[in-house]
């Protein structure tokens, strides 16, 4: 099974289907395309402030592994230790820098595939919508367990799937 995290952007006049189409479903995870080509698809995020602070820890461990005279084999290696670090945080990151630009999380959603997930999730989420919602980020209830869609509060003691010590 495969969870998303689902980020709305900040409310707007657009109408629901364009709300709909810039909703982001982030996946929970490594990000394999972070690994392999990291720059890139940190550009392709848009995430910028994230780049900058990779680009500069990269320069300075460098850095630092010449000065110690480890070796270029040691320097590969250490960088490929840093690229596959930024591949397990790459997710968190973009729900932070999606934070940071104003959008709200509104849920989790599990499936076998992307679809499914994205189905389960706008079938809950239109649904409320054409109730009656006249304005403002609504958050979805949450739909019974079997539908593996639920959301999390700003009060809630959980980082990633794992509650926190006080939980």
């Amino acid at each position: 099974m495969i969870t998303y995290s689902v980020h709305e952007p900040p409310w707007s006049s657009d109408t629901l289907i364009e709300r709909a189409d810039r909703i982001v479903f982030v996946k929970e995870g490594i990000a394999w395309w972070a690994f392999v080509v990291p720059v890139l698809w940190l550009i392709y995020q848009n995430m910028w402030l994230v780049l900058l602070g990779f680009l500069a820890v990269t320069m300075v461990v460098s850095l630092s592994v010449e000065l110690l005279g480890l070796g270029e084999t040691a320097a590969g290696f250490v960088l490929l230790g840093l690229q596959y670090l930024l591949a397990l945080e790459a997710n968190d990151l973009r729900r932070w820098t999606l934070r940071r630009r104003g959008f709200e999380e509104v849920g989790l959603v599990t499936g076998k595939r992307r679809d499914d997930c994205e189905f389960r999730f706008f079938s809950t989420w239109l649904a409320e919508r054409q109730a009656g919602d006249a304005g403002g980020p609504v958050r979805p209830a949450v739909p019974p367990a079997s539908s593996g869609f639920g959301r999390g509060g700003a009060g809630d003691d959980v980082v990633g799937v794992f509650p926190g010590a006080g939980g």
